[in-house]
């Protein structure tokens, strides 16, 4: 199977993932939310990001098996990728109970990590932080997500998540509505989390069945590398998973519930631009361990100016309707405002596109270079977020993401590019700015025709709403696609778009 074919079908997959996720959020919220309680939520949400952070306690380890086998894999090396498998297996058992005994310690101080949290609530998220011991015994399973991954088989990794979430779902559900409070929470995640890992491993142990046989020869995962993807992470954990952290310390639990209902929708077009990038870095890094770097520089500002297209047309709609959709959705009292809204759609534009160009310095282990600019981007973030909560309430983590992405990362990468790979930047520059210049418009004209028409203000039944509001987003979408079609894809690009389409 060539490629561009596994890049297809991993970014449809994608896309499949994306609409069981947005069917599964929209489906159990409402539900979790009644039975729960927006406090109970809300802390929960919090204390998973903390909880986010034990995965560093691999100190890069998942990172340096990633790029071993997209090595390994580049040069179809079989008994290389069975040995690093083997070898990252026994580097999870041993990660297991150092992250066990981080678990331990987040249920002794987790009370005091979440603000005005009563002792009901103090003590149901220490048992349910303990009770997310048992998602440890997944851990020796450590590799066979990446070996997926750089072997171009995403679609196989979508496939299992989208398995994987709708058994969660079920747990959370279940265990909510029979009265399990936080401790069912934890325990519905770290037993869903198993079938997407097992799934997985199937699949690696019958591609490479050599995983199983007694190795002749052992391997190393490199320490040195594995060190500055333990920092890399680190920088990643602080400036991607501290939001609610940040909303629960400063404000407080139901603050966290506002906070992530009113991105949502955003966050869910955030994950589907990022799949792009996600389907494609293993064909760029394959194109580079063969040396063709002329290819390999063309791809990039092929994917830059794709991306850009669609995070234009996927992020105005959804933006312009994110006020109708959570009130729709939670009710009017959980919409964190327009301000949330604005700055979080500038992040996620920004973060689509400055995710791409991460990939090839990151996959290709030129992770020093970057780290200087990622600690610097880190640092801003961070210290942004906090101030603005103060100032601004709930808004202040986007705000922080935004200005971090603009100002740091949307000019630092692509001069590491150039340097590293000879990436031209006018072509990079031209292909965000065109599909930014051609959304304007719409997106102006979008804002202004729903303040004159907003559809929760209709007089018709709730589902009417809810299809009308499905309709004018596809809509729009469809509009600004077929805009981009004729006005910012080159021919070029049409044409090999138009023949991979009709060819898949």
């Amino acid at each position: 199977m060539s490629r561009s074919r596994r890049t297809t079908m991993t970014f449809g997959a994608s896309l499949l993932a994306t609409g069981s996720g947005v069917v599964l959020g929209f489906v159990s919220t409402p539900f979790l939310l009644r039975w729960l309680g927006d406090d109970r939520v809300g802390t929960f949400r919090a204390a998973v990001e903390w909880v986010a952070y034990l995965t560093l306690l691999d100190f890069g380890v998942a990172g340096a098996v990633q790029v071993t086998l997209a090595r390994a894999l580049g040069t179809d090396d079989r008994a290389a990728i069975a040995a690093t498998v083997r070898a990252a297996a026994r580097v999870g058992v041993r990660l297991a109970v150092i992250t066990a005994l981080g678990t331990i310690g987040f249920a002794i101080a987790g009370p005091y990590l979440v603000r005005g949290l009563s002792t009901e609530l103090a003590w149901e998220l220490r048992i349910g932080l303990l009770l997310g011991l048992v998602g440890l015994a997944w851990a020796p399973l450590i590799a066979f997500r990446p070996l997926a991954e750089a072997g171009q088989r995403g679609y196989v990794v979508q496939a299992a998540l989208v398995l994987q979430s709708w058994v969660t779902t079920g747990l959370t559900l279940g265990l909510a509505a029979a009265g399990a409070g936080l401790p069912g929470q934890f325990l519905a995640i770290a037993l869903g989390n198993g079938v997407g890992v097992v799934l997985l491993a199937w699949d690696g142990l019958r591609r490479y069945p050599e995983i199983l046989v007694r190795p002749s020869a052992m391997v190393a995962i490199p320490v040195t590398f594995s060190w500055m993807m333990f920092v890399f992470h680190l920088m990643s954990r602080l400036a991607g998973l501290s939001d609610c952290i940040v909303v629960g310390l400063v404000i407080g639990p139901a603050a966290v519930v506002v906070f992530t209902v009113t991105q949502r929708l955003l966050l869910l077009v955030d994950t589907q631009i990022l799949a792009l990038g996600g389907a494609a870095w293993a064909a760029l890094a394959e194109l580079y361990y063969r040396g063709e770097n002329v290819q390999f520089n063309h791809r990039l500002t092929q994917l830059t100016r794709w991306t850009g297209v669609l995070c234009v047309g996927l992020v105005i709609p959804a933006a312009a309707f994110t006020p109708i959709f959570v009130r729709l959705w939670v009710g009017v009292s959980r919409f964190g405002g327009d301000l949330l809204t604005g700055w979080t759609a500038g992040y996620v534009w920004v973060h689509g596109l400055v995710s791409l160009w991460g990939w090839p310095l990151v996959t290709t282990g030129r992770l020093r270079i970057v780290m200087p600019l990622i600690l610097a981007g880190t640092i801003t973030n961070v210290t942004v977020s906090i101030i603005c909560t103060f100032w601004f309430g709930v808004a202040g983590p986007a705000i922080g993401s935004a200005v971090t992405f603009a100002f740091f990362y949307s000019w630092g990468l692509p001069l590491l590019l150039r340097r590293e790979f000879g990436t031209p930047l006018r072509p990079l520059a031209s292909a965000v700015i065109r599909p930014a210049l051609f959304g304007i418009p719409l997106a102006v004209g979008l804002i202004v025709a729903l303040a004159e028409f907003p559809v929760d203000k209709l007089v018709v039944p709730i589902w009417g709403k809810w299809f009308i509001l499905a309709g004018a987003m596809a809509a729009v979408a469809t509009l600004y696609f077929a805009l981009a079609w004729f006005l910012v894809l080159p021919f070029g690009d049409r044409h090999e778009l138009r023949s991979r389409i009709f060819r898949r």
